[in-house]
């Protein structure tokens, strides 16, 4: 009976995830609408804006990282986040970004993995009990 609990846990907690997910996707997507609509521009001069913005700016680099941090978050895959970074700043800088930017981003997923984990593997609830599993 007790696993049943954790497994239902763990599948609400997932399920929370992605509606986390999902709302996260439709406020950055509503936020890049309104910030077009707004000022009157095309997706593409958004796009060009953002890109200008993140490429030169001074603060390019921390968001760069913060969003590939945020990654596993919004369950984004690593590929299109690593090829971003060759594209804005070239590709010998952007490798070295996406290197630096890729262990967080890392550690952020384990410790995800690790939050689910304890509340789905009956392996580890028997351990901590001081049971063996069979």
């Amino acid at each position: 009976m007790g696993i049943h609990v954790y497994t239902v846990f763990c599948a609400k907690a997932a399920a929370y995830l992605e509606v986390v997910a999902m709302i996260a996707w439709a406020l950055l997507l509503s936020g890049y609408w309104w910030y077009t609509t707004a000022n009157g521009l095309a997706p593409m001069q958004t796009m060009q804006i953002l890109i200008h913005f993140i490429s030169d700016s001074l603060y390019g680099f921390p968001i760069y990282v913060a969003v590939y941090m945020i990654r596993p978050v919004f369950l984004f895959p690593a590929t299109l986040v690593t090829m971003t970074a060759t594209y804005l700043y070239g590709p010998v800088q952007g490798i070295a970004y996406a290197l630096v930017a890729s262990n967080p981003s890392s550690m952020i997923a384990y410790f995800i993995g690790r939050f689910f984990r304890k509340r789905i593997s009956p392996q580890h609830r028997t351990k901590q009990n001081g049971q063996h599993p069979r």
